[in-house]
């Protein structure tokens, strides 16, 4: 091949002739389930072993947890410093009612559209590296560098037995020079960065006694309330943000919101709280003695968990309460002007005719854990359309556009000269 375009359009053909099978792949990964909670994905990944051992690719298994378990297959190229990690997880959000589900939750494909749990989050993202990392093999002559695919469990609950295991055993293996996932993002936006997230077990505790007696002991529920109201308020707490990242935003605000509704942008910049679950009390005529409620606090880039945190010490001074930290990822970004973030908009465009804006994602991703690192990582995937929620799926067109964008990507950033 004598150049990047005729590179591209190989590809292109290759995605065209095979979209049978990358749809079949598609349909056959998500009728398996693999929710987390429990986590099991085995028979996920015995699907994945099974489609690179027919195809001769080899790779190695790292399991910190069996029923949990990790793939990592390495190929070589001409001499290069570039190394591309290619990341999937196959793990996905519980079903936790199939009522109100057009298709069956693992169903598959059907009527032009790729239906099911984890479907968008992340089956067709983890499919498009799969196949781009298929396709990069076939150009090793046309290539330089080193590309990786890693195939994990327990993303959804960022938990220590997927990607994070990787870096703790071989991370020379996974850190590259840049790294492209297929998490959810829509046609519009490639994502170079996340929000951060906080999340809180908090407990209030009084004496209680009988409901008949409220002079004898404080509510614990009416004092969590109380707690509640000002932990809210830590919202306004002041930061910084980077220049380019306000930038990029906000020159960018109206595609984002479209592509997340309006005021997504807004929230992106913003500190935001949610008491997602609260318990307390025993019975109705009884002064509750516990109240234990959960908090999900999203910290915009630049503001800093440690600032939060003992805000939230201070808080002591007007009220009685224990907390549990229960989740803590620093928000994190990459130069959204970085070299591959420049090819993948590019790329995107060429192949939908959409020009995707460089966004920061309200939730969490593998990806900033590569970010944490100083490495550049890139999300580009399909929309989150009822991603955790009722009839999650993604277009076949869209699907296989993310499978194109992903394999003319990579190659693109590998190619010699």
């Amino acid at each position: 091949m004598n150049s990047r375009a005729d590179l591209t359009q190989a590809i292109l053909n290759w995605v065209n002739e095979d979209q049978h099978e990358i749809l079949k792949f598609m349909q056959e990964l998500v009728h398996i389930p693999s929710p987390n909670p429990p986590g099991d994905t085995r028979a996920a990944m015995d699907y994945v072993r099974a489609y690179l051992d027919r195809r001769g690719l080899r790779y190695t298994m790292y399991n910190r947890d069996e029923k949990m378990p990790n793939l990592i297959a390495t190929q070589d190229f001409g001499p290069g410093e570039k190394h591309l990690v290619l990341n999937g997880h196959i793990d996905v959000f519980p079903v936790e009612s199939v009522v109100g589900w057009s298709q069956h939750p693992w169903h598959g494909l059907a009527e032009g559209t790729i239906w099911g749990r984890g479907s968008a989050d992340m089956k067709v993202g983890t499919t498009a590296s799969i196949m781009a990392y298929v396709y990069l093999t076939r150009l090793a002559e046309q290539l330089v560098g080193r590309a990786t695919l890693t195939v994990v469990s327990d993303e959804e609950n960022f938990g220590p037995n997927g990607t994070r295991h990787l870096f703790e055993v071989c991370p020379e293996l996974i850190s590259g020079t840049a790294l492209l996932s297929g998490e959810p993002s829509g046609s519009r936006v490639v994502r170079f960065g996340e929000k951060g997230a906080v999340w809180l077990r908090v407990s209030v505790e009084t004496e209680g006694g009988h409901g008949a007696y409220p002079h004898l002991s404080d509510n614990a529920i009416e004092k969590a309330y109380e707690l509640m109201a000002d932990l809210k308020r830590l919202s306004i707490i002041e930061f910084a943000e980077p220049e380019i990242v306000v930038s990029s935003l906000e020159q960018a605000r109206e595609q984002y919101d479209l592509a997340y509704g309006a005021g997504a942008t807004d929230l992106a910049r913003r500190i935001t709280i949610n008491i997602g679950s609260i318990n307390g009390g025993s019975r109705v005529n009884m002064i509750a003695s516990r109240c234990t409620f959960e908090v999900d606090i999203r910290l915009p880039v630049g503001a800093q968990p440690e600032v939060l945190l003992s805000r939230i010490e201070r808080l002591r001074d007007r009220h009685r309460f224990s907390y549990e930290l229960m989740l803590l990822n620093h928000p994190n970004w990459s130069d959204p002007n970085d070299e591959l973030a420049t090819i993948v908009t590019e790329t995107a465009f060429c192949i939908t005719s959409i020009r995707p804006i460089p966004g920061i994602s309200l939730g969490n991703t593998d990806a900033r854990l590569w970010r944490y690192r100083s490495i550049p990582a890139v999300v580009y995937g399909p929309a989150p359309r009822g991603m955790g929620g009722i009839d999650e799926h993604v277009p076949v067109e869209e699907a296989l556009n993310v499978v194109r964008c992903h394999a003319v990507s990579s190659a693109l950033y590998l190619a010699s000269g």
